[in-house]
């Protein structure tokens, strides 16, 4: 099997463990409530509010270091990188998450806008 077959491969069985989990892989719609570029425009307001908001973009990078998760979602608008904590949404959640989402597939996320220590803004 070519590396680009087996590649197809590993996608496919986990597009069915995603289906299998009842997510619509493929929705009709979202729920965004900005576009990255409003998100980081509206960032201080939203932040102070601690209002949650939908954010909906394509990963382009992905880093794990042990409970924690950081990615990059981009839209048409900009990028972000959002924050995905195994103790902020429960082991089973966060295990699925690393074990079946990849750079260059499509993700709706939610959460509230945080700053790092290092000054980079989160969803």
């Amino acid at each position: 099997m070519s590396q680009a077959e087996e590649l197809k491969s590993i996608r496919k069985e986990k597009l069915e463990k995603i289906k299998k989990s009842l997510i619509n892989p493929y929705p009709l719609k979202t729920r965004r409530t900005y576009t990255i570029a409003e998100a980081i425009e509206n960032f201080r307001k939203l932040e102070r509010e601690k209002k949650e908001i939908f954010l909906v973009g394509r990963i382009i990078s992905l880093r794990t270091h042990g409970g924690l998760s950081f990615f990059h979602i981009q839209d048409g608008s900009g990028k972000i990188q959002v924050l995905i904590r195994k103790n902020g949404v429960g082991e089973s959640a966060y295990q699925f998450f690393i074990e079946n989402f990849d750079i260059g597939d499509f993700i709706e996320v939610r959460g509230i806008l945080v700053k790092t220590k290092t000054g980079e803004k989160n969803s």
